[in-house]
């Protein structure tokens, strides 16, 4: 596909339709798709190269209600899985670290394998196009010491060739360290978290992040045209992921990191509720009104539009905090750790229409009604330590 001929058919794009949710839509199986960072020794390694050294990580494919379990590991520092619309492609999005691949997510089969030119690696997450034929994935700069302009510390959108990887079109993200990247319902403009964090200047290695511009961005998919940028000028926490609520809302859930010498621990942080249209940000209140409401360590965040509710993740308290979307209020919190999800860290919509899935950290699978929250079944499976689920 030439570069012209994308960034035409991108402009025409219209929006992936959205799916029709029924709150009692008939059940069906899903398939449920998970990174492990910590992959066992041995396993399934066809889709590494012999020649590869870097960081592998394991894909557990898992069929619900047969309880199938397929593994593999591939030649990445995986983070996020995206599956094409309509199936049979998927794209293994890498986060600092510069090897990308596709597979076939019926198979585990390994398709395409590149590696980010220097001095880029991949910012963890991504969205294919309506059609399927591109894939628009945030690519971040090595972290470094800050330079004093946070413009040099930009990250980039590179929209590549779904079956290829070959870039089509580049551009700046306008932010620091991208990471989650999601369409607006208009199908033209994406929305992007951008840690904005990096080290102090003088610094080396790890410590505290120095962080100087977290924001959210939002530009005009087929041109890159920053259309909106929203600040949080508390630089004590870094945004990180994001779920689009409709054309003028975005929720972003923060995360505050904190080193005692080499050792890494998270700080509380606040849920953000972002307005386009008005151009101000506002933090998630507790139920009562009174305040923000500090979470914990939020991993994962999804809309759900049947009730219009924000669902997050709470990995260090085994909780799921459940947001009203139109006034953001925390409405209500469920205990995982009760029916066997401990560090809850994946969280993803059913494709049946009427439930939502949530996975450990470690292991544990819980299925949940979205209407009420009510559990409706579980499955034990190991995950190997993960931040994200995908559900097909």
């Amino acid at each position: 596909m030439r570069r012209r001929t994308f960034v035409g058919a991108l402009m025409a794009m219209a929006a992936t339709p959205a799916l029709a949710v029924r709150a009692n839509a008939p059940d069906r199986q899903a398939v449920f798709l998970v990174p492990g960072y910590r992959p066992p020794a041995g396993g399934n390694q066809a889709a590494v190269p012999s020649t590869y050294k870097g960081w592998r990580t394991l894909v557990t494919r898992l069929e619900e209600g047969t309880g199938r379990e397929v593994r593999a590991v591939f030649p990445v520092r995986g983070h996020g899985i995206v599956v094409r619309p309509g199936g049979g492609h998927a794209f293994f999005c890498s986060q600092e670290g510069r090897s990308i691949v596709t597979f076939d997510p019926d198979t585990l089969a390994p398709g395409s394998f590149i590696e980010i030119p220097r001095p880029y690696e991949g910012g963890g997450h991504a969205v294919y196009t309506a059609d399927g034929a591109a894939l628009v994935a945030v690519e971040r700069r090595r972290t470094g010491p800050f330079k004093g302009r946070p413009e040099d510390h930009y990250g980039r959108v590179v929209v590549r060739d779904a079956a290829t990887l070959r870039p089509l079109a580049e551009y700046s993200c306008h932010g620091i360290r991208p990471h989650e990247v999601g369409w607006l319902p208009d199908g033209r403009h994406v929305a992007i978290a951008n840690y904005g964090s990096t080290l102090a200047p003088g610094r080396r290695g790890v410590g505290t992040p120095y962080t100087v511009e977290p924001c959210l961005t939002v530009l005009e998919a087929a041109s890159g045209k920053l259309v909106h940028k929203q600040v949080f000028h508390e630089t004590l926490y870094e945004m990180r992921h994001i779920a689009v609520r409709d054309q003028e809302t975005v929720y972003a859930i923060t995360n505050r990191q904190i080193y005692e010498g080499r050792r890494k621990r998270y700080g509380i942080a606040p849920v953000l509720s972002i307005d386009l249209s008005a151009g101000h940000l506002s933090l998630v209140a507790r139920s009562d009104g009174r305040g923000p409401a500090f979470l914990g360590r939020a991993q994962s965040v999804i809309h759900d539009p049947i009730g219009d509710q924000v669902i997050v993740t709470l990995s260090d308290t085994h909780r799921i905090a459940v947001i009203d979307g139109a006034d953001g209020r925390v409405a209500r919190f469920v205990d995982t750790k009760a029916f066997g999800v401990e560090k809850p860290r994946g969280v993803a919509l059913h494709p049946d229409g009427a439930h939502y899935v949530v996975t450990g950290s470690w292991q544990g699978l819980a299925v949940l009604r979205r209407s009420d929250h009510q559990l409706v079944r579980t499955q034990q499976t190991t995950f190997y330590d993960h931040s994200h689920l995908t559900a097909v």
